[in-house]
């Protein structure tokens, strides 16, 4: 899809720019904008970013990476930054979560602690 849309703007100021067959451009050195994001970027998804060129509007994609999670560790977290919130025991899974601080919680299920029970 991300590709598609740079394709697309691409042809679409191919065509606005040369709209008769055999007319060309004058070559020149491109002189970009900034970059502008077309579709937000995340912890976990790419976008996209286009720049155009001031002076014949050429456009430029590319992929704007996902700047993956930041996750919260504190006092009451493990070293990568999950918390017990209900402990496993012989019958239920318990429950872990951690803190994105860009995002919103993530939880885990932690497995059922298996007891054996006599010897």
């Amino acid at each position: 899809m991300k590709r598609f849309i740079c394709a697309f703007l691409s042809l679409l100021m191919a065509v606005t720019l040369f709209p008769a067959v055999g007319v060309s451009a004058k070559a020149h050195v491109h002189r970009w904008t900034e970059w502008e994001i077309i579709s937000q970027v995340d912890c976990e998804n790419d976008g996209i970013k286009v720049r155009y060129c001031t002076e014949c509007q050429a456009t430029d994609c590319e992929t704007a990476e996902a700047f993956g999670h930041n996750w919260t560790v504190d006092d009451s977290t493990d070293k990568f930054g999950w918390n017990i919130v209900l402990e496993p025991t012989c019958t239920n899974d318990g429950k872990e979560q951690r803190v994105c601080s860009d995002v919103v919680k993530r939880r885990q299920t932690l497995s059922t602690l298996w007891v054996i029970v006599g010897s």
